[in-house]
């Protein structure tokens, strides 16, 4: 299946990064603990839809939600025909596409038992991050989880996502797995996240 490339690497680079994210989510915990079916599931930064595709095969998904900042015929394309086969492969009952950015939501207030995320959050400023992540927490459910995927670049946030007992943008960090190293200090990391 062709999830495409990522702006900031090759193919083959990109190859990498989704195969060192297929054999880390077989290591999280929380996706052998999550066995009851999730109502509302939202994939921020859904992209072609591999973390979607990949989480999918777990968990058992009732209403995913695709939230990115899609044009309107890509929307169209994916909802009425089933012109790129990805979406057809996610295991979810419903999957919705829908227009959106990470920092201001579309949806109710504790909407969501599980949010992910991959490869889409570094691409925003700081400050924009940080409302992206009050945003999700804003639409998860208490206890609900957030699973993130994604480069780390600066040293503090590596201290606040390395720990179980560690808070990070307001979440209980719940389980940390390191992808690849840059100079000795993880830069990819796949954290698990709960609103507490």
């Amino acid at each position: 299946m062709d999830f495409g490339t990522y702006h900031h690497s090759s193919r083959k680079q990109s190859e990498l990064i989704r195969e060192r994210i297929r054999i880390n989510l077989k290591k999280l915990k929380i996706l052998k603990e999550l066995d009851k079916p999730l109502s509302n599931v939202i994939d921020i930064g859904f992209g072609l839809g591999f973390f979607s595709y990949e989480i999918s095969k777990f968990l058992k998904i009732k209403n995913l939600v695709g939230l990115d900042t899609f044009d309107e015929r890509y929307i169209k394309n994916l909802n009425t025909s089933k012109a790129i086969s990805i979406v057809d492969k996610i295991s979810a009952e419903k999957i919705t596409l829908v227009k959106g950015d990470a920092s201001d939501i579309p949806f109710k207030d504790s909407m969501f038992e599980l949010a992910i995320s991959n490869l889409t959050l570094h691409n925003l400023p700081k400050e924009k991050r940080s409302e992206a992540f009050n945003e999700i927490f804003r639409a998860l459910k208490n206890g609900g989880i957030f699973i993130y995927s994604d480069f780390i670049f600066h040293k503090n946030e590596i201290i606040e996502l390395s720990g179980s007992s560690a808070s990070y943008y307001n979440f209980k960090v719940i389980e940390s797995i390191n992808l690849f190293t840059c100079n000795g200090n993880p830069c990819f990391i796949i954290s698990v996240l709960q609103k507490y």
